[in-house]
């Protein structure tokens, strides 16, 4: 199932037909209003055991409807959330656990709470929602 927003429904059907290619019924959900609990509730609520929740909006909307998802059974493994296209991009320090805002994933940089040079990459962690950044050595 894919839950998403309005502003968001085109980056969602897009991902909904990736998704189809593989799984036949892959439900879109679009939220209405995100400040309703009891409408994220009763779309998650009574999901069959093993439902992959795939959550696309933007990340501090999509925090709140995951710790949703978590108080309604899914556990982490069932909860995905699948970046959208930003301005700016979290990154993980691998080092120091750090998370740093940088504007593009192309270039290397220093981690600003660790001073440890970073390489991001493809990696996107859900539990962190940022990505993976490499030490250069």
């Amino acid at each position: 199932m894919i839950l998403t927003q309005k502003q968001y429904i085109h980056e969602a059907e897009i991902k909904q037909q990736e998704y189809q290619v593989w799984h036949n019924n892959t439900e879109l959900k679009v939220l209405n209003r995100l400040d309703a609990s009891e409408e994220i509730r009763s779309i998650l609520e009574n999901r069959s055991l093993g439902t992959l929740l795939i959550i696309i909006m933007d990340d501090g909307k999509a925090g709140l409807v995951r710790q949703a998802a978590f108080s309604e059974g899914y556990s982490q493994s069932d909860v995905l959330i699948e970046p959208i296209n930003q301005k700016r991009y979290r990154v993980f320090c691998s080092q120091c656990h750090g998370i740093n805002m940088v504007n593009h994933l192309e270039s290397s940089f220093e981690c600003k709470k660790c001073g440890q040079f970073l390489e991001p990459s493809d990696h996107y962690s859900t539990y962190h929602r940022s990505y993976l950044g490499y030490p250069i050595l």
